[in-house]
């Protein structure tokens, strides 16, 4: 198994499992949105195949980050950045599945799309933007003057 966790997770928070909108189609549902019994609605993309089953890098979400996601705003890889996070695991006939809550910083490269990946081919990232120093953090970058 490419992850290791000891952190395995109830399925009953994500039963059933009933796919809301497929937005990518190869041999089945590859990444695609569901909602659960109370209606959360859930982000999944196809991370690899192996032991008779599919594994998805799962996260909550919502309509507008569907929107955005959609719209060429954010990369998959954008959209998989969510405080919680979890892999998927579920059999070729869609019924046995496992949860397990991981954080996607420790997995392995070539797990996880690659950054400037977006959801459909003729979408391209706005800008790149590759920042480093001290300070520098996800969604914060302090100004030259701050002295940090």
């Amino acid at each position: 198994m490419w992850f290791t966790t000891d952190k395995p997770v109830d399925i009953a928070g994500f039963d059933p499992l009933e796919i809301q909108e497929v937005l990518h189609d190869l041999d089945g549902p590859r990444t695609f949105t569901f909602r659960n019994a109370s209606g959360e609605l859930f982000f999944a993309h196809w991370c690899d195949e192996a032991d008779r089953s599919s594994r998805f890098a799962v996260v909550p979400f919502s309509d507008a980050l569907l929107d955005r996601l959609k719209l060429g705003d954010i990369s998959v890889r954008d959209a998989l950045e969510q405080p919680r996070q979890w892999i998927l695991e579920i059999s070729p006939d869609w019924r046995e599945r496992r949860v397990f809550s991981v954080d996607f910083s420790k997995l392995e490269p070539g797990v996880l799309p690659e950054p400037d990946l977006m959801l459909y081919a003729y979408m391209q990232p706005l800008f790149t933007l590759r920042a480093i120093g001290k300070g520098i953090q996800q969604g914060f970058v302090p100004p030259a003057w701050s002295g940090l």
